[in-house]
């Protein structure tokens, strides 16, 4: 989402639900996180995608345990 100096990710789904832009800027404002702000839309997305790959990888490798018995 678009502020005053660059472009800021905060996270859309909450509780099962993806969020509308608004109301997600609403709450993460509320929670008191500082979120990143990045220069323009093209590096807040290119760090978008950095994230979800990360989360893909770690997701892949905790499927990939061996479950405990």
């Amino acid at each position: 989402m678009g502020v005053d100096n660059g472009a800021m990710l905060f996270p859309r789904y909450r509780d099962g639900v993806i969020l509308e832009p608004r109301t997600a800027q609403r709450l993460a404002a509320r929670s008191g996180i500082k979120f990143p702000v990045y220069k323009d839309d093209k590096t807040a997305l290119a760090r978008e995608q950095f994230l979800h790959e990360v989360m893909k990888a770690d997701s892949d490798a905790y499927m990939k345990q061996k479950p405990k018995r």
